[in-house]
């Protein structure tokens, strides 16, 4: 098993060596660590299925296709790399074919397979190609088998076998907690077998044959996120909250003169007070705290290395990271706004998808 996972590792290591740094910025649910929940259906095509053995002359190789369902649990590691359980079940494969002797056989196959899988996702915006492998084991059930002419029946039987897939497919994330996945698959479910008695009470009747499918797959996956709050809407000034009559302002010297712009900037991606972040903002709160304040507002911005609705959450927590440490040093709480701006008004104008340090920041206003 773990040699299996290694070599599923290879390509996905190459991936990584041809993009060490994706330009983009993703969606919620691509960057959010986390369990989620995932339901498939899709249909099962069995083209490499043959079976042999017995009383049989030669190779039956005509298995139908079935229907497929299943469901998983899964979590993600990071914005690249996740994994899940799954279980399927394809109820009605069925072998239909006629011998190089000419007796036709039939008999119904049901599969039930469990994997654990792994994947490596190259998010692009709401958009999500990925690769996958995975191991388990098929439970595959072949119901009595039947030749005609001749009348014969040999007995069905359940074998539990290693079984191994491997894939690829598309992922589209259309909110923050949802994605639909159109994948492929292809499946090695082992073997399926008969018994040994047939009808007429001769033994060392065995049919046998390998199980490998062409598997299509649409599904939902659902991730247990939640999201940040909305962006608040930008205060009217009917709405702004200013003292009907303010106090005297303070004069000499010492006392700044509003209102004053103070900026900070942020890492790709993050929220985080950096150190000299931190410094300006000591510096912002010393003003606050020395002038006549009426209001203070701190609108986030960010790159516009992302989808828009991403963006916009996150200029909003880089928004309400300032206003934590502005409080912090001894601002009061009811004298901050925050606002949220997105990708709306760079400092740099810049092409979509492109990172640009000047454009993630917080303006800080004291009034």
């Amino acid at each position: 098993m773990v040699q299996f996972l290694r070599l599923c590792a290879l390509p996905v290591s190459a991936l990584l060596l041809l993009d060490p740094a994706p330009a983009y910025a993703q969606t919620a649910s691509h960057d959010a660590d986390g369990y989620y929940l995932r339901l498939d259906t899709g249909y099962a095509a069995p083209r490499g299925a043959r079976a042999a053995g017995g009383p049989a002359t030669g190779k039956i190789n005509d298995i139908d296709a079935s229907p497929q369902f299943g469901a998983g649990v899964g979590y993600r590691f990071n914005r690249h790399f996740r994994a899940d359980v799954t279980s399927s079940y394809a109820p009605s494969h069925e072998l239909n074919d006629t011998d190089a002797g000419g007796s036709r056989w039939k008999a119904d196959i049901d599969v039930w397979t469990s994997f654990v899988n792994l994947y490596f996702d190259y998010p692009l915006g709401d958009w999500s190609p990925y690769l996958t492998a995975g191991a388990g084991v098929s439970r595959n059930r072949l119901g009595s088998v039947t030749r005609s002419p001749g009348s014969l029946t040999i007995d069905g039987k359940t074998t539990t076998e290693f079984a191994w897939q491997a894939g690829a497919g598309l992922g589209y994330t259309f909110s923050p907690n949802w994605s639909l996945d159109l994948g492929y698959r292809y499946v090695d479910a082992g073997q399926f077998r008969s018994g040994d008695r047939a009808s007429d009470g001769s033994t060392g009747n065995t049919i046998k044959g390998d199980l490998r499918s062409h598997v299509a797959l649409l599904g939902m996956r659902y991730s247990f996120w939640t999201p940040p709050p909305a962006a608040a809407p930008a205060p009217t000034p009917a709405a702004a909250v200013v003292p009907p009559v303010p106090p005297p302002a303070p004069t000499g010297r010492g006392v700044p003169e509003l209102p004053v712009l103070y900026r900070v900037f942020f890492e790709w991606d993050k929220a985080d007070i950096t150190s000299e972040s931190a410094r300006t903002l000591q510096e912002a709160a010393n003003t606050a705290k020395a002038a006549p304040v009426t209001r203070i507002v701190a609108t986030g911005h960010a790159d516009r290395s992302g989808t828009e609705r991403y963006n916009m959450a996150l200029s909003l927590r880089r928004a309400s990271a300032v206003k934590a440490m502005l409080v912090r040093d001894g601002v009061p709480e009811n004298q901050i706004v925050i606002l949220g701006r997105g990708e709306r008004e760079n400092l740099v104008p810049t092409p979509d998808g492109t990172r640009e340090m000047l454009n993630r920041r917080v303006e800080i206003v004291i009034e």
